[in-house]
């Protein structure tokens, strides 16, 4: 084919898909010139406070507040905190939604919006304060199911499906199924939890002290931390499994009056929420209520178990949680005597000095960092070999054995050896009490041992030890 009749179809090509396009154009522009719009034109999701939605072919309504904390509540049909997720996608709907207008409509039940199947309405106010009103009427599905006709002053405009399909739940989709409802940034502060299961008592009291869980009853003793976590996720984070009654009978019938297992929880804001599970028999579904709402609901048995964990499984068997890299300072007393080893740029000291500032201690001796190491590794996977019943008295030994880590970010770890203390079927061991708790346990004889470490066997037998990063100039003599 030759070069000319080549170029004259390129040219035939390119003019045919102007047309095409042109007249599509011309097909789907509206008399206003607008194309495609927003269906909640000039409204903004993060200045609405209220959400409306009456849904009559399927029969159900529900109105959805805002409030002062940002928190999404339903006060329609009933009052209770509403689903975040579904309100989220609820609000994206309003974002994101867009329409093309549907031109020469004479008659808007044809479309089935006389009357609409639902309506959704926005309230909100503008930057001057005004209160602006928004409602979306929604009319039938289109033949291929992706789209549908809505509404909005008055105009009709073909949308896609996603805002029908954010509806097709009902009304409960819009009702908040966490157990608890606090915002994120409520971190929960306090615990307190009573009751009995397999013959076990479940009370406890909890504070965080600091970024440490503490017990504070049946005893004072420091929390696993990982344990306390998963527990308080899944008191925050967890899920009923359904609402079973919004006027249920009397909390006896669920086993709720004396209840297997009641939690209260309070939050750095104050925030309070007290829940009780339970069931009306040992092979029944676990129930569970809400202090201060009616509506009983239907948890899944891992809920309530996870819920249940005994208080000698959320104790922390670990008696130094940091690695062998973040430990700034180690202490070790027993015989009356002292000994710290401490970290300086690169080097381990050593010194019977407690008073004055590692950096500043003149009388120090050079330790061997393998063996520091060695020392640091024990106590890194260092775990209590088993905690003693509350009623065991803790008996100091004279003179007092103790040992203590510090930590580069500020956290210290350590507690005092106590007196052997026989365990009947077991060989017993030495007792130690981790500084700040009551209660007593029992240690390894490699942490006795450890504790009774003498700087002489950590010491360097370097002649001398450069750090070089430290080190500006190198001179060789003859």
């Amino acid at each position: 084919m030759q070069i000319r009749n080549i170029l004259v179809l390129i040219v035939l090509a390119a003019g045919l898909l102007a047309v095409v396009a042109l007249q599509s154009d011309e097909a789907e522009r509206d008399p206003d010139g607008l194309e495609d719009f927003a269906v909640f034109a000039g409204i903004d999701p993060d200045r609405i406070r209220v959400l409306t939605i009456d849904h009559a072919e399927r029969n159900w309504q529900a109105r959805l507040e805002r409030d002062d904390r940002d928190l999404w509540l339903m006060t329609d049909p009933v009052a209770y905190p509403a689903e975040a997720s579904s309100v989220k996608r609820l609000l994206d709907q309003v974002r994101n939604l867009r329409g093309e207008a549907v031109i020469g409509l004479d008659d808007a039940a044809k479309v089935g919006l006389d009357p609409p199947r639902a309506r959704v309405s926005v309230t909100t106010r503008d930057e001057d304060g005004n209160e602006v009103v928004v409602a979306v009427d929604l009319g039938a599905i289109d033949l291929d199911g992706d789209g549908m006709y809505v509404r909005v002053n008055d105009r009709v405009l073909r949308a896609r499906r996603t805002l029908d399909n954010a509806l097709l739940g009902g009304v409960d989709d819009y009702r908040s199924k966490s157990l608890v409802n606090i915002s994120p940034l409520e971190r929960p502060i306090e615990v307190v939890r009573s009751g009995e299961l397999d013959g076990r008592d479940l009370g406890f009291e909890a504070l965080l002290d600091g970024i440490h869980w503490m017990a504070a009853r049946p005893v004072r003793a420091t929390l696993d931390p990982l344990t306390v976590h998963l527990f308080l996720q899944q008191l925050v984070g967890g899920r009923l499994k359904r609402f079973h009654s919004d006027d249920p009978a009397p909390l006896a019938t669920y086993g709720l009056e004396d209840p297997v297992l009641r939690i209260e929880m309070a939050t750095v804001r104050d925030s309070r929420a007290a829940l009780r599970m339970g069931r009306p028999s040992d092979e029944g579904p676990w129930f569970c209520v809400r202090e201060g709402y009616p509506f009983v609901w239907e948890v899944e048995d891992r809920t309530v178990r996870v819920l249940a964990t005994p208080f000698e499984d959320l104790l922390d068997y670990r008696i130094v949680r940091a690695k062998r890299a973040q430990v700034q300072e180690l202490v070790l007393e027993s015989g009356g005597t002292p000994r710290r080893i401490y970290r300086v740029g690169g080097q381990w000291r050593m010194t019977g000095d407690l008073e004055s500032d590692a950096a500043d201690v003149e009388d120090f001796l050079l330790a061997d960092e393998g063996a520091v190491s060695d020392l640091l590794a024990v106590l890194e996977g260092a775990e209590l070999a088993a905690y003693l019943p509350p009623d065991v008295a803790f008996v100091p030994l004279d003179p007092p054995q103790r040992l203590s880590v510090a930590t580069a970010g500020g956290d210290v770890f350590g507690g005092e050896l106590g007196a052997f203390h026989a365990v009947q079927g077991s060989e017993g061991g030495h007792t130690f009490r981790r500084d700040g708790d009551d209660l007593v346990a029992l240690v390894d004889q490699e942490i006795a041992e450890l504790v009774t470490t003498e700087l002489d066997e950590l010491r360097s037998l370097a002649l001398h030890k450069l750090v070089e990063r430290e080190q500006n100039a190198v001179v060789l003599r003859r």
